[in-house]
């Protein structure tokens, strides 16, 4: 602690800051995927929390959701997305990409990835 504080004063520069680390957080995230089909939605499949929802769409969890909502960029695996939906308020650190079938969506399946946001 001691040297710690030596070193700042010898340097006032020895910490600098980085501003990617603030611009871009990144996030290890369960990605999962989900359509809008009837089946698994109500009666209105195509609207999610921020309007219509369809390609390029990603839905996060409510603990993401309250920092990064409506409109916000990230890339999930390298792929970006806007996000337009949230999830059921039991998930945490997930993101749910839309897929423009059910089908396609299970063939997706689940996995764990890095989503930054842009």
């Amino acid at each position: 602690m001691i040297a710690a504080i030596l070193i700042l004063i010898a340097n006032p520069f020895a910490l600098q800051w980085q501003p990617t680390l603030f611009t871009h957080p990144s996030f290890v995230v369960t990605v999962t995927h989900y359509s809008s089909s009837r089946a698994e939605t109500d009666d209105s499949p195509a609207v999610g929390a921020c309007g219509r929802v369809g390609p390029g769409t990603v839905a996060l969890s409510r603990d993401l959701f309250r920092i990064y909502g409506c409109g916000t960029r990230v890339e999930v695996g390298g792929a970006p997305y806007v996000v337009r939906d949230t999830m059921h308020g039991r998930w945490r650190l997930r993101a749910d990409v839309w897929m423009p079938s059910r089908r396609a969506a299970l063939r997706a399946g689940k996995r764990t990835d890095v989503m930054e946001v842009r």
